[in-house]
Parts: structure tokens; sequence; C-alpha cells
């Protein structure tokens, strides 16, 4: 009976099996669509761990390049140049500032021409030498002294009609500049900046010229000649005649300074403010010879001047540069500043032919002077040391000179105003050189 059971019990699953073939289709429809999603849901998994990978990489990226944008100073143990020893120069006696200093430059116009004092960025600090050469180009205030035009009016009353020849001095020379600095170890307060530090140098500039002129004049006006008294001719010879002139101009001046300053970096860019304290002496020789050649025969004259001046000032600058490779730098600096100068004037001349008598000049005066300079620089580095090329443009509106004799002339007579004395120009020089850095570790 038990078997009889089973057995039915067979037949009816396997004829139900049989009778009812979409529900094994559904089954195995349902097997399949599970593996479909399964493969889905592992392919949206690869991809989203793709996503967040390139996300992490473009952050790694981006915190690369802050890094070594403000790591400028690169360890030497990293093999990687050391902006540590670029050297930001700013400015030189109407030239200095001109300089030297490696990185770049400027000039303490403080009296003219020549460059100053580097400034090293390194956080990490330690001591630093610069050196450096330039070439310079001095205006200096125009010379005029001696030969001057007159007629005669009113029976043979002599008038006035200012200077015969007229000298604008440009002499050319070198200057050299030095120095030694220490930059800070980078734990001070944020507001001595990344990189405070303090330089002291001095430079020195030598310049010549010497210009000649030759110029004829006929009967009216003619010639005559004042000396360093600004007094009268003892004759005056007839024209037509032709007078010959020769200048020659020897110029020097040294300074010693110092200097704080500083680098504020943003990215590429690096701002180093400063201010300088200079002191120095500066000297002008000028030596005139003169010829007139008339019908009434030949005359010369000659003077012999010379200047020196003291100065104090002050002078406040501002560098930019920028990290255009990891070993190259151009930069734009400039500064502003004041000099008290204290100058004194000597001289002497003489005369042939009688024409005049000789005299002597002693005179003194004292001024402020206004200062400005602009300067250029590229420098490259290499490790520890750093080279640099410059040029930059310099003003001083006080540079001193030597005026002339001043006469009125008017109506039936001619009286002197001012016997030759020390006078004041407004001039403009420029620049151009090398220079070099070392760092020392710290």
């Amino acid at each position: 009976m038990k078997k009889l059971i089973v057995a039915l019990a067979v037949s009816v699953f396997v004829v139900a099996s049989y009778s009812n073939p979409s529900r094994a289709q559904n089954a195995d429809e349902s097997a399949k669509s599970d593996q479909a999603l399964a493969n889905e849901n592992a392919a949206l998994r690869k991809r989203i761990q793709r996503l967040e990978l390139e996300l992490q990489n473009a952050k790694l990226h981006k915190r690369l390049d802050q890094l070594e944008s403000a790591s400028a100073v690169a360890s030497p143990a990293t093999g990687a140049s050391n902006p540590t020893t670029s050297v930001s120069k700013l400015d030189a006696w109407g030239s200095t500032a001109t300089v030297v200093s490696p990185a770049a430059g400027k000039a303490y116009a403080a009296d003219l021409p020549v460059k100053a004092p580097a400034l090293v960025e390194a956080s990490s600090g330690g001591v630093y030498l610069w050196s450096g050469a330039s070439y310079q180009s001095i205006n200096l205030p125009s010379y005029d002294v001696g030969a001057r035009l007159g007629t005669f009016c009113c029976g043979g009353v002599l008038l006035d009609n200012g200077s015969a020849q007229r000298f604008d001095p440009r002499p050319t020379g070198y200057g050299v500049s030095g120095g030694l600095g220490y930059a800070f170890p980078g734990n001070l307060p944020g507001v001595f900046g990344s990189n405070f530090r303090i330089a002291f140098g001095g430079q020195y500039v030598q310049a010549k010229a010497t210009q000649s002129a030759t110029a004829n004049f006929t009967a009216s006006p003619f010639i005559w000649f004042t000396n360093l008294a600004g007094a009268f001719p003892n004759l005056i010879s007839s024209c037509p005649c032709s007078l010959a002139s020769r200048l020659t101009t020897d110029y020097d001046t040294w300074q010693l300074n110092g200097k704080l300053a500083t680098d504020y970096r943003f990215g590429r860019y690096v701002l180093a403010p400063s201010v300088l304290l200079f002191g120095g002496q500066g000297r002008i020789n000028q030596q005139l010879d003169q010829t007139e050649t008339a019908l009434g025969g030949n005359f010369s004259y000659s003077a012999s001047t010379k200047l020196t001046w003291t100065e104090w000032g002050a002078k406040f600058g501002q560098a930019l540069t920028v990290d255009l490779t990891d070993w190259l730098r151009p930069g734009l600096a400039g500064s502003v500043g004041v000099a008290d100068r204290q100058v004194a004037a000597t001289g002497s001349d003489t005369s042939t032919g009688g024409v005049v008598n000789p005299s002597a000049l002693m005179a003194n005066a004292s001024t402020t002077a206004f200062l400005a300079n602009v300067e250029g620089s590229l420098t490259a580095h290499w490790g520890l040391a750093s080279l640099s090329a410059f040029g930059g443009w310099n003003f001083d509106s006080r540079v001193p000179g030597i005026s002339s004799a001043t006469f009125l002339s008017s109506g039936a007579s001619t009286i002197l105003v001012a016997a030759p004395g020390i006078k004041f120009e407004s001039e403009s020089s420029y620049y151009v050189g090398g220079a070099g850095t070392i760092k020392f570790a710290p």
C-alpha cells in the first residue's frame, strides 16, 4: 500500500512539472536578472572608486604645487636650487644705487650712481656675501665760467650777453660695491615676513670726461673774460675772433650703508620692502682752459675748481621678484629717499695777456636732496650661489656744481650781481652691471 502511494505522488509531480513549463522559464530568467544586477553593481563600484582616486590625485597635485611654490628655498640636501641665495638690490649713489646685489639691485641715488646692498631670500637664515661691478654714466650740472659775450653801448659801456661757451658734463666710469649680510632663521613673528635680514655694505664710483668746443664770432658780440671773483676784464680784444675751450671732469664718490629688509611671498611672487641708512662723501674736480684768437693777439684763461660734499640720508625701497623657473628670477625694484648734503667749493684761475686778474673761489652751501631709483634685474641661482645682471636709473634733485658770474646790464651800465659759487641742479644717471652672491649655510 505504501509503495502504491509513493508511486502515485511521483507521477503527480512529474505530470505537474510537464503541465506548467512557464514556471521553469521564469525561474531561469530570474536567475539571469540577478546576475546582471550583480555585474552592474560591480561596474558602478569600480567607477566610483576610479573617480575617488582621480579626485584624490588632483588634490595631491594641487597641494604639491602649493608646497613647491612656497618652498622657494630647497635644502641643499635635496639637490634643488636654493633661492635662499638670491639677492635683491636696492640703490646706490645717483646710480645705487646701483651695485651690487646679486638678486636685484637698486641704487642709492644718495649722491650719484652705483649699486646697492643685496637682499638674500633665505628662511633658513645664515650669512651671505655679495660683490659686483657696474658701468656708470653720470649727469653733472653745466659748467660755464670764464669767457662771456658782450657788446658796447652808450659811449663804450660794456653790456653782458651771457656765457660764451657752456659744457654739460657726463662723465663715465665704473662702480664697485660689496658687503656682508645676515638672514635670520624663519622662526620670527609673521609681521617680520619670511626672510628678515640685515646687511652692511659699501660702494665706490669713479668717472671721467673730457670735452672740447670751438666757436667763431663776428665784430658783435665780442668776447670778454671774467674771473672767479666776477671782476671785469682789464682789456677787451676786437673781433672777428675764435674761442677754443677744453673742460676735463673727474668725479668720484664713496658710501657706507646699512639696510633692513624682509620678504612677503605670494605664490611665485615675492615683495621685499626695505629701509636703508647711508653716509658718504663725493668730489668733483674740473679744469677749464680757454684760448681766444683775435686780431689783437692771443689770450688765454684757465680755471681749476673743486667741489666736495658730505651727506647722510635714508631710502625706502620695494622690490618685486618672480620665480620664473626654479633657478631663474627676474626682478623690478624702486626706492625713494632724502639726503642732507653739506657742500664746499674752492678754486683758482690765471690768464695770459693781462686779460683778467687772477682770483680765488671759496664757498659753502647746504641742501636737502630728493633721491629716486628704478632698477631691473635678472638673477640665476646655483645652490648657495647666484649671479645677476642689472640696469637702473637714478634721480637726484640737488647735484652740486659751479655757477658762473651773474651780471645785470640795464641802460648804460653793467653791475655784478653774484660771483661764481655753488649751484644745485636736478640730474639723472644710469648704470648697468653684474653681481655675485654666496650664502653660507647656517
